[in-house]
């Protein structure tokens, strides 16, 4: 394996110049994977949120999508080969707009089938959201995901499951959330 890869970086904290530069290759701990990342979400924010304690030339990015090169000792719910969906906010060793990253597995979401690399990075953080929220419960044919402020960005992530071929999934904005919920009814 190679040991340079190319990133996207802030070379100091007094200005907001993003430059291509070489670094090595992020080492990964018995808790953390390494990440071959194929897409990146751009946001506003990348060049702006850097934490305090970073340190310089830092890599930017808070979003990514990318298959899982390597695993640390203690990984179980992922292995090499997983495409993997990744979020991170204002990590101190820096960001994913690189050709690798170091994270640790509960920043990771599985990429779904039918979703490639650059629909993944795109859906940054309230999509991975909406997509472990229908991952989570154990749904059966026929049972109703509730998904509560709708409107938002999580919301209009699920909004395509609306007409998902196993289970219904009902959107709803806040204010008839809590109206539905003090009167015990359903919508």
């Amino acid at each position: 394996m190679k040991k340079k890869m190319k990133a996207f970086v802030r070379t100091n904290s007094q200005n907001q110049t993003i430059e291509m530069a070489e670094l090595p290759i992020p080492e990964i701990s018995d808790n953390k994977v390494l990440v071959e990342v194929r897409a990146f979400g751009v946001g506003i924010h990348d060049r702006y949120f850097i934490p305090n304690e970073a340190n310089f030339p830092y890599t930017i990015g808070s979003e990514a999508a990318g298959v899982i090169t390597k695993t640390g000792d203690k990984i179980f719910r992922f292995k090499a080969g997983d495409q993997v969906i990744l979020t991170r906010v204002l990590p101190p060793k820096g960001g994913c707009w690189a050709e690798y990253v170091a994270v640790p597995e509960d920043l990771l979401t599985q990429l779904p089938d039918k979703m490639d690399f650059t629909e993944g990075a795109a859906i940054s953080v309230a999509g991975k959201k909406a997509i472990e929220s229908m991952r989570a419960p154990d749904l059966k044919k026929g049972d109703t995901l509730f998904v509560a402020d709708a409107p938002g960005a999580s919301g209009n992530s699920n909004g395509s499951a609306e007409r998902h071929p196993r289970y219904r999934v009902r959107l709803g904005e806040k204010s008839r959330v809590y109206d539905v919920a003090r009167r015990g009814k359903s919508g």
